[in-house]
Protein backbone atom coordinates (compact mmCIF):
# COMPACT_ATOMS: atom_id res chain seq x y z
CA UNK A 1 0.00 0.00 0.00
CA UNK A 2 2.92 2.11 0.42
CA UNK A 3 3.60 1.95 -3.45
CA UNK A 4 0.33 2.45 -3.75
CA UNK A 5 0.09 5.79 -1.66
CA UNK A 6 3.04 7.23 -3.10
CA UNK A 7 1.45 6.71 -6.82
CA UNK A 8 -1.56 8.93 -6.14
CA UNK A 9 0.54 11.35 -4.54
CA UNK A 10 2.70 11.76 -7.46
CA UNK A 11 0.92 10.63 -10.44
CA UNK A 12 -1.52 12.66 -12.05
CA UNK A 13 -4.74 12.49 -10.60
CA UNK A 14 -7.94 12.24 -12.45
CA UNK A 15 -9.26 15.69 -14.11
CA UNK A 16 -11.05 18.16 -11.18
CA UNK A 17 -14.77 18.34 -11.11
CA UNK A 18 -16.05 20.60 -13.48
CA UNK A 19 -15.44 24.60 -12.94
CA UNK A 20 -17.36 26.33 -10.28
CA UNK A 21 -19.03 23.21 -8.80
CA UNK A 22 -18.69 22.68 -5.35
CA UNK A 23 -17.46 19.56 -4.15
CA UNK A 24 -18.70 18.05 -0.37
CA UNK A 25 -15.71 17.14 1.55
CA UNK A 26 -18.07 14.06 2.78
CA UNK A 27 -18.41 12.71 -0.74
CA UNK A 28 -14.59 12.36 -1.29
CA UNK A 29 -13.96 9.84 1.18
CA UNK A 30 -16.64 7.36 -0.14
CA UNK A 31 -18.54 8.00 -3.60
CA UNK A 32 -22.53 8.22 -3.14
CA UNK A 33 -24.16 4.84 -4.90
CA UNK A 34 -25.87 6.00 -8.17
CA UNK A 35 -29.42 5.45 -8.02
CA UNK A 36 -30.91 2.83 -9.91
CA UNK A 37 -27.80 2.58 -12.39
CA UNK A 38 -29.00 -0.10 -14.56
CA UNK A 39 -26.65 -2.91 -16.40
CA UNK A 40 -23.52 -2.27 -16.38
CA UNK A 41 -21.59 -0.98 -19.80
CA UNK A 42 -21.07 -4.31 -21.74
CA UNK A 43 -17.44 -3.37 -22.99
CA UNK A 44 -16.02 -3.60 -19.38
CA UNK A 45 -16.85 -7.14 -19.74
CA UNK A 46 -13.79 -9.63 -20.03
CA UNK A 47 -10.18 -9.95 -18.87
CA UNK A 48 -8.32 -7.47 -17.73
CA UNK A 49 -4.07 -7.44 -16.67
CA UNK A 50 -4.42 -4.70 -14.17
CA UNK A 51 -0.47 -2.87 -13.39
CA UNK A 52 0.44 -0.23 -10.77
CA UNK A 53 2.33 2.19 -13.04
CA UNK A 54 5.93 2.89 -11.54
CA UNK A 55 6.47 5.63 -8.96
CA UNK A 56 9.21 8.50 -8.64
CA UNK A 57 9.39 9.47 -4.82
CA UNK A 58 12.31 11.71 -3.38
CA UNK A 59 14.72 12.17 -0.14
CA UNK A 60 16.60 14.52 1.23
CA UNK A 61 19.91 14.15 3.89
CA UNK A 62 18.99 18.25 4.53
CA UNK A 63 21.70 18.95 1.76
CA UNK A 64 20.95 16.81 -1.59
CA UNK A 65 17.54 15.81 -2.56
CA UNK A 66 17.67 12.26 -4.13
CA UNK A 67 15.58 10.72 -6.80
CA UNK A 68 14.59 6.92 -6.47
CA UNK A 69 12.43 5.23 -9.12
CA UNK A 70 9.74 2.10 -8.07
CA UNK A 71 8.96 0.01 -11.02
CA UNK A 72 5.34 -1.19 -11.71
CA UNK A 73 4.02 -4.39 -10.60
CA UNK A 74 1.00 -6.52 -11.84
CA UNK A 75 -2.20 -6.10 -9.53
CA UNK A 76 -3.66 -9.15 -10.24
CA UNK A 77 -6.28 -9.81 -13.25
CA UNK A 78 -9.45 -8.92 -12.99
CA UNK A 79 -12.14 -10.73 -14.42
CA UNK A 80 -15.77 -8.84 -15.43
CA UNK A 81 -18.80 -10.68 -16.40
CA UNK A 82 -21.76 -8.54 -18.62
CA UNK A 83 -24.10 -8.47 -15.40
CA UNK A 84 -21.66 -6.68 -13.26
CA UNK A 85 -20.27 -9.74 -10.93
CA UNK A 86 -16.17 -9.60 -10.90
CA UNK A 87 -13.65 -11.78 -10.06
CA UNK A 88 -10.13 -9.93 -9.25
CA UNK A 89 -7.22 -12.25 -7.64
CA UNK A 90 -9.09 -14.06 -5.01
CA UNK A 91 -11.72 -12.00 -4.11
CA UNK A 92 -15.24 -11.98 -5.72
CA UNK A 93 -18.07 -9.57 -5.47
CA UNK A 94 -20.67 -7.17 -8.23
CA UNK A 95 -19.33 -3.91 -9.36
CA UNK A 96 -21.04 -1.15 -7.53
CA UNK A 97 -21.92 2.51 -9.59
CA UNK A 98 -20.99 5.48 -8.57
CA UNK A 99 -21.02 8.96 -8.44
CA UNK A 100 -17.40 10.35 -7.59
CA UNK A 101 -17.12 13.83 -7.17
CA UNK A 102 -14.08 13.89 -9.04
CA UNK A 103 -16.57 12.71 -12.32
CA UNK A 104 -16.54 13.58 -15.86
CA UNK A 105 -19.78 14.19 -18.37
CA UNK A 106 -20.46 10.92 -20.18
CA UNK A 107 -18.25 8.56 -18.02
CA UNK A 108 -19.75 6.06 -15.48
CA UNK A 109 -17.53 4.73 -12.64
CA UNK A 110 -17.66 1.65 -11.20
CA UNK A 111 -16.52 0.20 -7.80
CA UNK A 112 -14.90 -2.69 -6.37
CA UNK A 113 -12.47 -4.79 -3.85
CA UNK A 114 -8.98 -5.71 -4.19
CA UNK A 115 -8.11 -8.52 -2.39
CA UNK A 116 -6.07 -6.51 -0.21
CA UNK A 117 -8.63 -4.88 0.82
CA UNK A 118 -8.54 -1.76 -0.66
CA UNK A 119 -11.29 -0.08 -2.66
CA UNK A 120 -10.79 1.07 -5.77
CA UNK A 121 -12.97 2.60 -8.54
CA UNK A 122 -12.47 2.36 -12.27
CA UNK A 123 -13.86 3.82 -15.72
CA UNK A 124 -13.27 2.42 -19.30
CA UNK A 125 -11.09 5.03 -21.49
CA UNK A 126 -11.97 5.38 -25.05
CA UNK A 127 -9.37 3.36 -26.07
CA UNK A 128 -10.38 0.38 -24.29
CA UNK A 129 -8.43 0.40 -20.91
CA UNK A 130 -9.68 0.53 -17.73
CA UNK A 131 -8.69 3.49 -15.60
CA UNK A 132 -8.30 1.99 -11.81
CA UNK A 133 -8.74 4.72 -9.16
CA UNK A 134 -7.80 5.04 -5.75
CA UNK A 135 -11.16 4.87 -4.08
CA UNK A 136 -12.19 8.62 -3.28
CA UNK A 137 -9.12 10.83 -3.51
CA UNK A 138 -9.57 9.67 -7.85
CA UNK A 139 -5.63 9.17 -8.37
CA UNK A 140 -4.15 6.65 -10.88
CA UNK A 141 -3.56 3.85 -8.86
CA UNK A 142 -3.42 1.08 -12.19
CA UNK A 143 -4.57 0.52 -15.80
CA UNK A 144 -6.31 -2.45 -17.09
CA UNK A 145 -5.22 -4.25 -20.14
CA UNK A 146 -7.92 -6.32 -21.86
CA UNK A 147 -6.42 -9.71 -22.22
CA UNK A 148 -7.80 -12.52 -24.58
CA UNK A 149 -8.98 -10.67 -27.64
CA UNK A 150 -12.22 -8.45 -28.02
CA UNK A 151 -9.89 -5.45 -27.98
CA UNK A 152 -11.49 -1.83 -29.86
CA UNK A 153 -7.86 -1.26 -30.98
CA UNK A 154 -5.51 -3.31 -32.65
CA UNK A 155 -3.11 -5.39 -30.52
CA UNK A 156 0.36 -5.37 -30.48
CA UNK A 157 2.16 -8.01 -31.78
CA UNK A 158 3.57 -10.72 -29.36
CA UNK A 159 6.69 -12.43 -29.68
CA UNK A 160 6.38 -16.51 -30.32
CA UNK A 161 9.14 -18.87 -30.86
CA UNK A 162 10.08 -17.62 -34.31
CA UNK A 163 9.88 -14.19 -33.39
CA UNK A 164 11.61 -13.84 -30.15
CA UNK A 165 13.60 -10.69 -28.79
CA UNK A 166 17.29 -11.73 -28.63
CA UNK A 167 19.54 -8.68 -26.64
CA UNK A 168 20.54 -5.62 -28.34
CA UNK A 169 16.87 -5.38 -30.52
CA UNK A 170 15.27 -1.99 -30.36
CA UNK A 171 11.87 -2.31 -29.73
CA UNK A 172 8.79 -0.52 -28.41
CA UNK A 173 7.80 -1.00 -25.19
CA UNK A 174 4.14 -0.27 -23.85
CA UNK A 175 3.74 1.67 -20.74
CA UNK A 176 0.63 2.51 -18.76
CA UNK A 177 -1.00 2.86 -21.83
CA UNK A 178 1.77 4.55 -24.24
CA UNK A 179 4.57 3.30 -26.16
CA UNK A 180 8.31 4.35 -25.63
CA UNK A 181 11.34 3.69 -27.59
CA UNK A 182 13.66 0.59 -25.60
CA UNK A 183 16.52 -1.66 -26.12
CA UNK A 184 16.10 -5.56 -25.38
CA UNK A 185 19.19 -6.36 -22.73
CA UNK A 186 18.28 -9.61 -21.65
CA UNK A 187 15.70 -12.94 -22.24
CA UNK A 188 14.84 -14.73 -19.47
CA UNK A 189 11.81 -17.24 -18.75
CA UNK A 190 9.99 -15.62 -21.26
CA UNK A 191 10.17 -11.78 -20.08
CA UNK A 192 12.56 -9.45 -21.40
CA UNK A 193 14.48 -6.83 -19.67
CA UNK A 194 14.29 -3.18 -21.27
CA UNK A 195 16.25 -0.15 -21.35
CA UNK A 196 14.06 3.23 -22.25
CA UNK A 197 15.83 5.40 -25.12
CA UNK A 198 16.91 8.68 -22.42
CA UNK A 199 17.38 6.92 -18.98
CA UNK A 200 19.49 5.06 -16.89
CA UNK A 201 19.80 1.58 -15.43
CA UNK A 202 17.10 2.39 -12.29
CA UNK A 203 14.11 2.99 -15.08
CA UNK A 204 15.31 -0.69 -16.75
CA UNK A 205 12.10 -3.24 -15.94
CA UNK A 206 11.07 -7.04 -16.81
CA UNK A 207 8.32 -6.44 -19.31
CA UNK A 208 6.06 -9.80 -21.37
CA UNK A 209 5.75 -9.79 -24.67
CA UNK A 210 2.35 -8.75 -25.17
CA UNK A 211 3.80 -5.08 -24.00
CA UNK A 212 6.45 -5.12 -27.02
CA UNK A 213 6.72 -4.37 -30.59
CA UNK A 214 9.49 -4.08 -33.00
CA UNK A 215 10.44 -0.20 -33.19
CA UNK A 216 11.28 -0.36 -36.80
CA UNK A 217 7.10 -0.87 -37.15
CA UNK A 218 5.86 2.04 -35.35
CA UNK A 219 8.84 4.52 -36.48
CA UNK A 220 7.72 3.36 -40.15
CA UNK A 221 4.43 3.96 -39.78
CA UNK A 222 4.96 6.82 -37.93
CA UNK A 223 7.06 8.29 -41.01
CA UNK A 224 4.13 7.74 -43.03
CA UNK A 225 2.03 10.26 -41.18
CA UNK A 226 -0.70 7.49 -39.64
CA UNK A 227 1.74 5.65 -37.31
CA UNK A 228 0.71 4.17 -34.13
CA UNK A 229 -0.59 6.76 -31.31
CA UNK A 230 1.55 6.83 -28.74
CA UNK A 231 5.20 6.04 -30.71
CA UNK A 232 6.81 9.03 -31.87
CA UNK A 233 10.43 9.27 -33.12
CA UNK A 234 10.57 11.26 -29.72
CA UNK A 235 8.30 9.74 -26.81
CA UNK A 236 7.00 11.50 -23.91
CA UNK A 237 9.22 10.48 -20.68
CA UNK A 238 7.34 7.69 -18.20
CA UNK A 239 5.31 9.55 -15.67
CA UNK A 240 6.90 12.79 -17.31
CA UNK A 241 9.47 13.65 -15.18
CA UNK A 242 13.02 14.47 -16.05
CA UNK A 243 15.68 14.41 -13.61
CA UNK A 244 18.51 16.63 -13.49
CA UNK A 245 20.75 17.78 -10.75
CA UNK A 246 23.15 20.38 -10.49
CA UNK A 247 26.87 19.51 -10.81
Amino acid sequence: MRLLAASCILMCLSLPALAGQRVDPSSMDRAPLVANPGAPETAIAGSWDVWIPGAVMYSSDGRNVYQHHQPGAAMNRLEVTADGRYRWGGRSGRLEEVRPWHRQPGRRYYRLLHPSGGEYEFYRAPDDRLIVLFGGVGGHAATGTRLGGGTTTAPAPRAGASDAYSPGTRVSVEWSGRWYQAQILQAKDGLYLVRYDGYGSNWDEWVPPRRIRRAATAVDAGSRGGGAPGAPSQAPKPLGVEWRSDP
